[in-house]
């Protein structure tokens, strides 16, 4: 920051800023304010790419597909020299922002220069908007259709499932004050148990906090969360910002996810957002899980029913779980000290409503 304060039209130190704050390490408002100044200056063509791509990313993740972003992303894709993962990037975005016939005509005219590129793209949302209006011969076109009934089938299952009994619903972190408490049979006695990511299944664990996971949100990628199907999993639930629209890979992904048999939901996008908003970080999934329960049933959420929570007890560059500490050399992605806050607040009754 103080770098960049002395020399505010350094694109180096704006696209820094930039990637600190697409992961709450640095305040948004502010990275998106010196990339501005950046691209204001009239750098140099790649300067100016680098810039309007990064402010165009960030915009995306951290408020959606807004008209800033789409005047963006028809920049990036303009011109004979356009990159290739630009052109599509921008028809993605475009798509989602609603302007589906235009990002099919900026797929249309890579295609006739990159025919492969295009072929071999699985943007889920953009691939759908392509079949819909007869462009075909895409590699992921039955894949995309498969997981898009397949999504369309499990729709509003999460909030079915929670809103038929809210008191009887578990939500079961792992953190580390469940080392020895000895809660399994308790927890497993409800109606419906949620889990989160990497929870542990050894026999000390399942003892301690049982083994039922009638829903699990977890990331949907497999390098930090492996792929495996819980015994008896009744819904799997992926989070993040948009897998939709914004993974160039996300046919894979969610196939990947629903191959494991069970129906696949998407936590909202909104949702994911207006915690990110709150919390000025991306929200942890297991504060995503209590804050769209209390959305979904309308009321705050009973200490009795929540178990394993140790938001407070992470730190900066720290978290702790049951059954290890993972610590890194910079910052985590998570500002635990707020999800504590707002946690405390929805376990003292408080609704949460994106507007709140």
């Amino acid at each position: 920051r103080a770098a960049s304060d002395a020399a505010p039209w350094h694109a180096g130190l704006g696209l820094c800023a930039a990637g600190l704050a697409r992961f709450g390490l640095a305040p948004f408002a502010e990275a998106a304010a010196r990339l501005r100044v950046v691209l204001l200056l009239d750098p140099p063509p790649l300067t100016r790419r680098a810039a309007a791509r990064a402010l165009m990313e960030l915009l995306w993740e951290r408020v959606g597909p807004v008209p800033e972003a789409a005047a963006l992303a028809r920049m990036l894709a303009a011109g004979p020299l356009a990159w290739q993962a630009d052109r599509l990037r921008a028809a993605a975005l475009l798509n989602a922002a609603g302007d589906g016939d235009e990002a099919v005509e900026i797929v249309a005219r890579l295609r006739r220069i990159a025919p492969r590129a295009v072929k071999s793209m699985a943007y889920l949302e953009l691939v759908l908007a392509l079949e819909a209006r007869g462009r075909h011969g895409l590699r992921h076109a039955e894949a995309a259709r498969r997981v898009s009934e397949a999504l369309a089938a499990a729709a509003g299952s999460f909030e079915r499932l929670v809103g038929e009994d809210p008191p009887g619903v578990a939500l079961v972190a792992h953190g580390p004050a469940m080392r020895g408490a000895r809660l399994g049979a308790v927890i497993d006695a409800h109606r419906v148990v949620i889990r989160f990511n990497n929870y542990p299944t050894t026999a000390e664990a399942v003892g301690d906090m049982g083994r039922r996971a009638d829903i699990w949100l977890r990331a949907h990628n497999d390098h930090h969360v492996p792929l495996r199907r819980p015994d008896g999993v009744r819904l799997i639930v992926t989070s993040g910002c948009d897998i939709r629209h914004r993974f160039s890979d996300g046919v894979t992904r969610l196939s990947q996810l629903i191959a494991l048999g069970a129906p696949v939901e998407t936590a909202p996008t909104a949702l994911y957002r207006a915690l990110f908003a709150r919390l000025q970080a991306p929200p942890s999934m297991g504060l995503l899980g209590l804050c769209w329960f209390s959305r979904a049933t309308g009321r705050g959420v009973d200490e009795a029913q929540v178990f394993g929570y140790a938001l407070g007890e992470n730190a900066v560059a720290a978290t702790r779980y049951y059954d290890r500490t993972v610590t890194g050399a910079r910052p985590g992605r998570h500002d635990w000290r707020a999800e504590q806050a707002l946690f405390d607040a929805v376990l003292a009754g408080n609704v949460w409503t994106e507007g709140a």
